[in-house]
Parts: C-alpha cells; sequence; structure tokens
C-alpha cells in the first residue's frame, strides 16, 4: 500500500506553531504545562519520524527506517499515557498517585510492555518487519500495540470521571474529546487509503486543548507575566477540594494605594513587573521554577503557592529581602511596604474563603519588619476555625436570632443626663463565646448577611423604643448603625421608614449613624437615602470622624445633625499639635451647626476635657459600657433619678 505524508507535513508546521506560540506567551511553568509540552514533543517526533520511515522505505534504506518506525512507535504509544498524567496535572492531583504506589506504577505496565517488545522486535518481528523483497509489514502481534493503548483511553476516562471535582465541566469534556480524536486517526489510518493520520488526528486534539484550556488571555496577566487572580482563585479550590498539602506565600504591599495615586499609572505598571520579575527569579534561583504557582492576586497582592518539601522558607525569605530594597521608577526610588506570611493548608487553613479573608487584611494585624511572618503567629487556631464556620454562625444566628442588641448610654453636657444610647450588635457562640464584630461584619457584608442583620438591629431598636422601659428611662433617641453596604442599597429608605412605622415609633426617635468610609462610596445612591429620610424627619450622625476618609466639602453637604469624633482624638493627650487639631476640628464642625459627641472617654479628666470645649455629648466607658436591654435600662433609671 502506498504511503502519504501529507499531513504529516501539516502536523509538523501545526505543533511547531504551537509549540513557538507556548513559548510566546510564557505558557511554559507548571507541570501542567509542561506535560503538555511533552506531549505536542512527542506527536512532533512521531509525525516527524514517520515522514523519515515512509521516505526511507521507498528509497530502500531499511537501517534508518527501522529506527524511524521504531521513533515513531514509541513515541506515538508514548502519547497515551503521558496524556493520562495530564489528565491528572491539570487536576491538580499527582500528589495523589504518589500517595499511593499501586496507582503510580501499575498505570506504567502498559507503556513498559511496548518498550520491551520494540527492544526485542528486531530478533522476534512481533511488532514489524521488512519481507525479501523490502517491504514494510506488519508483525503477528501488532495488534498488541493497540490493546495497549486502549487500557490508557480506559484509564484516562477514570481519570476525568474521578478527578471530575479538580476540573471545570468545560475542561473535562474538552479532555475526553481527546481519545476519540486518537481512535479516530488510528481507524482513518487503517482503513483510509494509505493516508497517515495518527499523527495529525493527535494534533487536531492537542490543538482544541490549546485554544480552549491553555489560554493566556484569560489566566496571565499581561503586566506582571504571573497567573491571574481568578486562577490563583480555581488552583486554590481545586487544592482544598483534592486535600493537597500546600504553602501559600502571602504578599501584600500595604502601601500600593499610595504609590499608585503618586506613580500614576505608567509607572505602577513598571512597579508591578519588576515585583513580578524578582518573584520569578527567586524561584528560579532556589530551583523552583516549575514547583510553584506564581500569581498576582490584583492591589498589590502576590501569591506564591508551592508544593509540598520545596523551599518554601527559603523563597519567602529571598523575597522579603528582596522587596526591602529601594525600587528605581523613572530615576525615583520608590519603597515598598511588603508584608510576607507563609501559611500551610490544609494544617492552618482548610477552605479558600478562610484563606482569602485571611490573606486580605493580614498585614493590618501586623507591625512592618521588612521579615517573614506564618500564619500560626498571627492567629490562634481558634480563630483560624472561627474564620472558616463565621458564615454558617451568621445564618445560625439570624435563623435562631442569637444576635444581640447592647446598649451604650451617650451623657448630654448641657442636660446633665443621659438623653442617648448608640444601638451595638453583639454575637455570642456556642463554641466561641463573643465574637468581635471586626470579624463578622465584614464577614456579613461579603456574604450579604448585612441586610438581614441591619433589618433584626432596626427592628429591635423600635421595639424598645415602643416599650414602655424606654419611655420611663428618659431617652430623646437611640443611634443605629449602617453599614457600607447598607448604604450602598438604593431600597435603604423605604426600608427603613416601613420598619419604623410598623412599630410605631416617631421618626425623630431614630438617628442613624454612618461612617466615614460610607460617606466615601455610592455618593449618588448616599444622598437620596439621605435626603429621604432627612425629608421624614430622621438625623443622622457622621461616625468615626477623623479616621481619613472625609473632606469637610462632602460632610457640609450631608444633611448631618451630629459629627462623633473617633477615638484617636481622644488618644492625644500627650501630642500638643493633636491637640491644636482637635480644639480647630471642634470649632470647625460647631460653626457648621452641628453637634459633637466625643467617643472613647476613660475617665474625669477627659471628660471634663471635651466638656470645656462645649462638646454637646460625650460616649465612653467612664460612664457605662455597652448593656444588654434590661441592664441597661435598669442602669439608667437609677442614673436619671440620681
Amino acid at each position: 500500500m502506498i504511503r502519504y505524508n501529507y499531513l504529516n507535513y501539516s502536523t509538523v508546521i501545526l505543533l511547531i506553531m504551537i509549540i513557538a506560540s507556548m513559548f510566546i506567551r510564557g505558557m511554559t511553568r507548571g507541570r501542567v504545562n509542561r506535560y503538555f509540552l511533552t506531549l505536542m514533543i512527542a506527536d512532533l517526533i512521531a509525525a516527524s519520524a514517520d515522514i523519515v520511515a515512509i521516505h526511507t522505505d521507498r528509497l530502500g534504506l531499511r537501517g534508518v527506517g527501522y529506527a524511524a518506525h521504531t521513533v515513531f512507535l514509541f513515541t506515538h504509544n508514548f502519547m497515551a499515557p503521558m496524556f493520562c498524567f495530564y489528565i491528572v496535572a491539570a487536576a491538580d492531583a499527582v500528589f495523589i498517585l504518589k500517595r499511593n504506589v499501586k496507582a503510580f506504577y501499575i498505570p506504567a505496565v502498559p507503556i513498559l510492555g511496548i518498550i520491551l517488545m520494540l527492544i526485542i522486535n528486531p530478533f522476534t518481528g512481533w511488532l514489524f518487519y521488512y519481507s525479501e523483497d523490502g517491504v514494510y509489514s506488519h508483525g503477528p502481534l501488532h495488534f498488541m500495540l493497540y490493546a495497549f493503548s486502549f487500557c490508557y483511553v480506559i484509564l484516562g476516562l477514570y481519570y476525568i470521571s474521578k478527578l471530575k471535582n479538580g476540573m471545570s465541566i468545560r475542561q473535562s469534556a474538552i479532555l475526553a474529546l481527546m481519545f476519540p480524536f486518537m481512535l479516530a486517526g488510528e481507524t482513518w489510518q487503517r482503513y483510509g487509503g494509505g493516508l497517515r493520520t495518527v499523527s495529525f488526528m493527535c494534533m487536531l486534539g492537542i490543538m482544541l486543548i490549546s485554544i480552549t484550556i491553555h489560554r493566556p488571555e484569560e489566566f496571565v496577566d499581561p503586566v506582571t507575566g504571573l497567573d491571574r487572580y481568578g486562577k490563583y482563585v480555581m488552583d486554590m479550590k481545586r487544592c482544598f477540594v483534592n486535600g493537597k498539602p500546600q504553602q501559600i506565600i502571602l504578599v501584600n504591599i500595604a502601601n500600593y494605594s499610595s504609590l499608585h495615586a503618586v506613580l500614576g499609572y505608567d509607572s505602577t505598571t513598571q512597579l508591578l513587573r519588576n515585583v513580578g520579575d524578582t518573584i520569578k527569579k527567586i524561584c528560579a534561583a532556589r530551583g523552583e521554577k516549575y514547583n510553584v504557582g506564581l500569581y498576582y492576586a490584583e492591589n498589590g497582592y502576590f501569591r506564591i503557592a508551592v508544593n509540598k518539601g520545596s523551599d518554601c522558607e527559603g523563597i519567602a525569605n529571598d523575597l522579603a529581602k528582596a522587596l526591602r530594597e529601594p525600587i528605581t521608577i523613572n530615576g525615583m526610588e520608590v519603597s515598598l511596604i511588603a508584608f510576607t506570611c507563609i501559611v500551610s493548608c490544609p494544617d492552618e487553613i482548610d477552605d479558600y474563603p478562610a484563606l482569602d479573608a485571611f490573606g486580605s487584611d493580614f498585614h493590618k494585624r501586623l507591625h512592618y519588619t521588612g521579615g517573614v511572618s506564618l500564619a500560626s503567629e498571627v492567629l490562634e487556631k481558634k480563630n483560624y476555625d472561627l474564620m472558616q464556620e463565621i458564615d454558617a454562625i451568621i445564618e445560625n444566628a439570624l435563623a435562631n436570632r442569637s444576635f444581640m442588641v447592647y446598649y451604650q448610654p451617650i451623657y448630654s453636657v448641657e442636660k446633665g443626663k443621659f438623653t442617648s444610647a448608640e444601638a451595638l450588635l453583639r454575637l455570642k457562640d456556642e463554641k466561641y463565646g463573643f465574637i468581635s464584630p471586626e470579624i463578622f461584619i465584614p464577614a456579613a457584608e461579603k456574604s450579604g448577611a448585612i441586610h438581614k442583620i441591619g433589618t433584626f438591629v432596626l427592628e429591635e431598636v423600635c421595639r424598645y423604643i415602643a416599650s414602655d422601659d424606654f419611655t420611663k428611662c428618659g431617652l430623646e433617641y437611640i443611634e443605629v448603625n449602617l453599614s457600607v453596604a447598607q448604604c450602598m442599597q438604593s431600597s435603604l429608605a423605604d426600608s427603613v421608614l416601613e420598619i419604623i412605622d410598623h412599630y410605631g415609633v416617631s421618626h425623630d426617635r431614630i438617628n442613624l449613624e454612618i461612617t466615614e468610609t460610607a460617606a466615601s462610596y455610592a455618593q449618588n445612591v448616599l444622598m437620596d437615602n439621605l435626603e429621604k429620610l432627612s425629608g421624614a424627619g430622621i438625623s443622622f450622625s457622621l461616625d468615626d470622624y477623623g479616621t481619613g476618609y472625609s473632606n469637610m466639602m462632602r460632610v457640609a453637604s450631608m444633611p448631618l445633625k451630629i459629627v462623633k469624633l473617633d477615638k484617636t482624638f481622644t488618644d492625644c493627650e500627650d501630642n500638643p499639635k493633636m491637640l491644636i487639631i482637635l480644639e480647630n476640628t471642634v470649632r470647625m464642625i460647631k460653626a457648621l451647626n452641628m453637634e459633637i459627641v466625643a467617643e472613647g472617654i476613660e475617665n474625669e479628666e477627659m471628660a471634663r476635657r471635651y466638656s470645656d470645649m462645649e462638646c454637646e455629648f460625650i460616649q465612653g466607658f467612664y460612664y457605662s459600657t455597652p448593656l444588654p436591654c434590661e441592664d441597661f435600662t435598669n442602669f439608667l433609671m437609677s442614673r436619671q433619678s440620681v
């Protein structure tokens, strides 16, 4: 039978182009890319060997032809087991095979059988031979090659089914299509009238995978050359699903926003590229170029996923040292405040939401030293567990109404008594006890539960105001905090008014607190809500004033009744300059016809200072800690009479 090389030539040309594109696009880092490159190179060698074999057979060069046929059969049959390992790598489950000796070595049996048969074939002719007239012919056991390949088809489909949790549905479907391509190529070549289709059909399957799965525009950040945040999320979730032990190096550049504001887009881009290059060089110098996952998680956050057994501490220490050195951008030296932390998964954190939550703010709990921290040093194990369960704890608290509203009284300097109070949310869990609002409020905002919580607090406050206890206490109104997420909700005003009216509470009994952070977001939505609620007789306070987000133009434009000075002002006793700022801030706010609440007052001297500055209200532990509703009522009734 005459054999035609047209498709083999096409295969070689297209594979060279795909391989070149992999290098040009930077798709060479990591186990998955290496296995994929190996698969392509094997098909390229197989197609090239087939071309040589056909031409040498025509020229009667048996020696060269024999070697070419042997190379073709080996590399072509090597592709099936290689593709199976590629599937395992794509699901990030190679470590599972390594833990199971049988699972790791049994798949090697068929390919070892092929190698053995190729070695002895010159003496037996079982796989192929040349007849006396120099014609290439299949041997009596040539069918064994198909049998061995079929074993890998079954094994590959088993891996796809078994490891489906580590891959997307699209990825599983595309990988499964590779086997029909292989089988079609074998069948077509056997019955297709001399066309050499085996390598060509494998190349088509490889091209499909390259186009749909190995897409750098989807996974690679164009600035840093590292993988994108979305790839990091996908890879980390896969690790936790598979139970893969891994260490994550978290690098947060704390002053990234400030640098971006000063440097501008182009210079910040250059800065990020320098950091990305530094990370790649350090990993390569440590011999870990292919055993790490490198990611840019946006906003100055970098992540390095290090496989177990690799030099994680060495990489982290080298990186921390390198990032302490100034970086020159356009002739200007830039210093990074880079926090570096190592997290062991799943020992310390065993799900992605907890890892993401920890990574987003671990640097806020540390003093900058320029060194490397361990996650276990930042948080106790109890807090790791809490972070992982916080969403379930919040949902359970909402379902069982186990949130509690505490009240902290606010003292009126002019009237000499308590005239209002701030409602504060508390959460006590059976397992963890009292959980700080600094933990459950951000978690509730991320999950969306904050809206239910806000409704619960307002209902509890309205229920209390509508009771006889509130009347006996002689209070004028209660302050209720609004979260950032609530302020960004366009239906906020309608929801608040509906709850207040349901309990028959006078609108002037409610004062809503918004933070400086909330005031800096969603200005149009926030102003619409403020104007509608103010028009209905509800007053507003600006909480945490002095934390750095507000400007007086924004404060002056909002319908505010009260400005609450943040505790940072009360902590300035030993700082004469801060006292000057405080005194002028008080005068400025009073000139705007707004009342002032001084928060965080802890002793008589502080209370007297703010009274002398003519602040209208004082709040703090000097008068009372936040109290449960019943204790708060008893406290006020005893104090008001005095």
